[in-house]
Formats: structure tokens, C-alpha cells, sequence
């Protein structure tokens, strides 16, 4: 919800500033409505255009061919610009000449968007990520196919493959969003469905259980995890669960149901977390797992060290912020912190 009011003010914040240069581009042109009040309901039935064309677009299947996807990134461009001249037309009842020397004048309130959102708002406050891989499934899905869980009957996300891995083998592993289980999914079909984008705040403490990005330690790629382990504590996983210093610890009721594997899918043991090799982490220290724990690569399958720390544990310096925020596809849309 911290992350909702930030985001409401940032853009409340945008919309004013762009409705004031717009106004006033309206009356130096001379328009017949020509107020803030005139300019911001111009401003918002434009934006409610252009949301209503992009999530109609979502609905289409996801092109392969580049061309087309490129023709499709044009006409969109076209109807929205077409939009912009016919709505401004309407709401303010101006001529061509007016709409066009309202919306220049607005250019520069742009431009101070621009600068306010790379310089504060993007590196101190808020960023849009995705991601690449499914290793945060189903909290957080990069592209991904539909399938039908085995166990529940629920909805399954299994990731992305190309036809040719496809016609290898009509079962893949997978992840059911209801139950949580992982296993065989045998009816996925063939539709690719979108990545999320999410909405990153970096205004926040992290806290145990949210999800957090940063960067890798060594490679200097940016990934999301669900952290488990504080500075000082020490972390074990055993049948499925977390423990914290011997204490089992409870998921949250969004997460029920989720277990954290032991070992990966092809059979590879967990190199750190176990009652062998617990991870004790030191006073500026994290540890963090994957929520699609057989397919992921985080704390308990680390093997080279970062500053001589131990291959587990993720520097609090490299943590960027947490994810706050699920804002695209629209029914993807959720609060997480």
C-alpha cells in the first residue's frame, strides 16, 4: 500500500504540472476553455484512452514475427496521437491550431517529468523492473505458457520454451498458483502469455518475507528473491520450511502452501541451509530463496564468494529496494507492500 500512495502522488503530481503548461498554452492560443480545471479533465480523458488502447492491445497474442510486432508498435502509436488530437478537440471545443499550441506548451512540463523521474523519482524513490526467468513463480511470472495442476486442478504457470523444447517433451515442470505445489504439467498449451512488470520502492526497509531486488554480487545483474534470513540469524531448510535459529518460522497467508525445495529438479542437493551446513549470516547480511525453489539459483545454491563473505550471504549494499507494486498486465494488477 506504501508503494500505491508514493506512485499516486508521483503521478497526481505529473498530471498537474503537465495540465498547468497545458492551460496556459490553451490561453495564449485563446481557446474558449482554457482553465486548469478544462486542461486536467483534457489531460485525463486522453490518458483514459490510451489505457483503455493498450490493455485492448494486451489481449492480443504475443507476435513472434518482428515485423509484425513492429507494425503493431506503430499503429498504436498512430491511434494514440489520433486519440490525443480528436479528444482535446472535444473536451475543449478548440481548433486544430489551439489543441496543437496547448499540447507544445506542454512540452516542457514533459521535459521536467523526464528530468524529475531519471534523476529522483527512478535511482531514490520508485523503478519499473521485470524479469527474465520464472524463478519467482507465481508471485512474479517472466513469459510463461498456462497449464492445468495435476494436484488441484487450479491454474499452473510452466516457463517459456520454444516449440522445438515443446515437441522434446508435452510435459514440463511447472508451478500451480492455487496449491503452490511444483511438478509435471502435461496439457500446457501454446500460448505465450507476458511478463509482469512491477514497480520496485526504494523507500522502504526490507522486512523477512518481502520480496527484494538487487544486484549480483559478482555479475552485476539484477534479480528479485523472496528473503528469509536477518543479519545474525541462522538459516535451515527442512521438510519444505524455514527455519530461523532452530525455530520453525509460518508463511504468510498469501504463501500458503509454498515449500522450499531441498533440491533442484533434476535431483542437484542445496549447497548451504541444511542441517549439515547451516547458513549464519553476519551483521549486514541476507538470505533469500526462490519461490519456484527447484528451478532457482539463490542463496542455498551459491558457491563463489563476494568480499570474502560466504557464498550464501547477499550484501546489504547490493539490495536496491522492494517489490512493491504488480502493475502490468492490468489482471495482474496487486499491492505487496
Amino acid at each position: 500500500m506504501i508503494t500505491l500512495l508514493v506512485l499516486v502522488g508521483v503521478l497526481a503530481g505529473a498530471m498537474l504540472l503537465t495540465s498547468a503548461f497545458l492551460g496556459l498554452g490553451l490561453r495564449l492560443g485563446k481557446a474558449r476553455r482554457a482553465g486548469l480545471h478544462w486542461a486536467l479533465l483534457t489531460l485525463c480523458v486522453v490518458l483514459l484512452g490510451w489505457i483503455v488502447l493498450v490493455v485492448s492491445m494486451n489481449m492480443l497474442p504475443i507476435p513472434e514475427d518482428w515485423l509484425y510486432q513492429a507494425a503493431l508498435s506503430l499503429g498504436c502509436g498512430v491511434a494514440c496521437l489520433l486519440w490525443l488530437w480528436v479528444s482535446s478537440k472535444l473536451v475543449l471545443r478548440a481548433t486544430t491550431a489551439q489543441v496543437v499550441f496547448g499540447w507544445l506548451a506542454a512540452v516542457p512540463a514533459c521535459l521536467l517529468i523526464w528530468l524529475a523521474l531519471t534523476l529522483v523519482v527512478r535511482p531514490l524513490m520508485l523503478e519499473v523492473h521485470y524479469l527474465r526467468s520464472n524463478s519467482m513463480a507465481p508471485t512474479l511470472l517472466a513469459l510463461h505458457h498456462h497449464g492445468t495442476c495435476p494436484h488441484c486442478g487450479g491454474r499452473a504457470v510452466v516457463p517459456y520454451t520454444t516449440t522445438l523444447e515443446y515437441e522434446r517433451s508435452n510435459s514440463r515442470f511447472g508451478m500451480c498458483c492455487d496449491c503452490k505445489r511444483m511438478g509435471r504439467i502435461a496439457d500446457t498449451g501454446w500460448e505465450v502469455h507476458r511478463s509482469d512488470r512491477f514497480i520496485v520502492n526504494k523507500l522502504v526497509e526490507p522486512q523477512r518475507w518481502d520480496l527484494i531486488m538487487y544486484r549480483d554480487p559478482l555479475r552485476q545483474v539484477r534479480f528479485a528473491k523472496r528473503l528469509v534470513g536477518l543479519p545474525g540469524e541462522e538459516v535451515v531448510i527442512r521438510d519444505g520450511a524455514v527455519f530461523i535459529n532452530g525455530v520453525k518460522q509460518e508463511l504468510p497467508p498469501e504463501l500458503a502452501g509454498l515449500e522450499f525445495s531441498q533440491q533442484q529438479f533434476d535431483g542437484t542437493p542445496i549447497c548451504w541451509g541444511t542441517a549439515e551446513k547451516p547458513a549464519k549470516l553476519g551483521a549486514d547480511e541476507y538470505f533469500v530463496l526462490d519461490d519456484f525453489s527447484v528451478r532457482g539459483n539463490d542463496s542455498r545454491m551459491w558457491t563463489q564468494q563476494c568480499d570474502g563473505r560466504p557464498p550464501y550471504a547477499l550484501p546489504r549494499s547490493h539490495v536496491e529496494g522492494v517489490v512493491g507494486l504488480i502493475c502490468w498486465p492490468e489482471h495482474r494488477f496487486r499491492c505487496l507492500r
